[in-house]
């Protein structure tokens, strides 16, 4: 029996309430997963992501406690947001924006800000390199709306603003959106 086979026959016998190590295990697969994406070609993380997505949503048909489906809800939409980037790279966009919308409805349900905005400023990404720089303002709005985003991802909203603003001639508004550290 491997690993993952006892792991899942275990949550199995679990039923109604999931151990919180069998969502330790889920969380930490995807930290595992994300890691690894800078050593894995794309098409990999795509098939372990995609596992691993329906290891989350398997786990949400499990549980019958609201308290515990937002973990596996964050994982779900992880494992989205992951396979949206999977899918840009590997060259089929409508994929990426479904998945990203998926990412983006998975952490409205977990009622997670900064997955929410991760998702809205990565369909703003998909939509400025699909030639579409004023829709990709308009995601970038959205995104900022989350709470919880941090310092860091003001700054990448702002850097995704800028450049669409600058693509669409909108130089003056590119200018202002820069972020202060990219100021001189």
């Amino acid at each position: 029996m491997t690993a993952r086979d006892a792991r899942a026959h275990a949550a199995e016998a679990a039923a109604r309430l999931l151990p919180d190590l069998t969502l330790d295990q889920l969380e930490d697969d995807l930290v595992h997963l994300v890691r690894s994406t800078t050593v894995k070609p794309p098409h990999l993380v795509f098939m372990t992501a995609k596992e691993l997505l329906g290891v989350a949503v398997v786990q949400l048909d499990r549980t019958q406690v609201l308290s515990q489906g937002r973990r596996p809800y964050l994982v779900a939409g992880q494992a989205s947001a992951l396979l949206a980037a999977c899918a840009f790279d590997l060259g089929a966009m409508p994929h990426a924006f479904e998945l990203t919308r998926a990412a983006a409805l998975y952490g409205q349900v977990a009622e997670h800000g900064p997955l929410q905005a991760y998702a809205h400023a990565y369909l703003a990404v998909l939509y400025y390199w699909n030639g579409n720089p004023s829709q990709a303002v308009h995601k970038i709005v959205e995104a900022r709306s989350f709470p919880g985003v941090g310092a860091t991802g003001t700054a990448r909203l702002a850097t995704i603003a800028a450049r669409a603003y600058a693509h669409s001639g909108q130089v003056e508004e590119a200018q202002r959106k820069r972020p202060r550290s990219l100021r001189s």
